[in-house]
């Protein structure tokens, strides 16, 4: 129970930080949590069940590996033939995604003129 609660809030940080990146790199905030839902509810469920994407690049995707993550490897909501990285690689999949969105938020933040 206790490496759960460790997990979920440690994907909770790193959801965080990941909408953050997305916040920094589109530039109307409501857009950004909009895209954001949309992906990790509507995208990622339709990448989860297209057949020949869903065996080689959707345990790619960052939400595979969130779900991955917090749920020990197992893929309950999808079909059998989906097969996830371990809890360990996904996160570290996860974090990467979240860093590499970080920073394309932050080059193209710095990009923009503000005044």
């Amino acid at each position: 129970m206790v490496p759960g609660i460790i997990k979920a809030f440690v994907s909770l940080v790193v959801i965080a930080i990941f909408g953050l990146g997305l916040g920094a790199l589109v530039r109307n905030q409501a857009a950004a949590m909009v895209i954001g839902i949309f992906y990790f509810s509507i995208i990622d469920g339709l990448l989860s069940v297209i057949p020949w994407e869903r065996r080689v690049i959707y345990r790619f995707t960052p939400g595979a590996n969130l779900t991955s993550f917090i749920s020990n490897g197992h893929h309950d909501n999808g079909p059998s033939d989906v097969h996830l990285f371990a809890p360990l690689p996904s996160g570290l999949l996860f974090l990467v995604w979240t860093v590499a969105i970080l920073l394309a938020g932050g080059f193209v933040s710095l990009q923009r003129d503000i005044s």
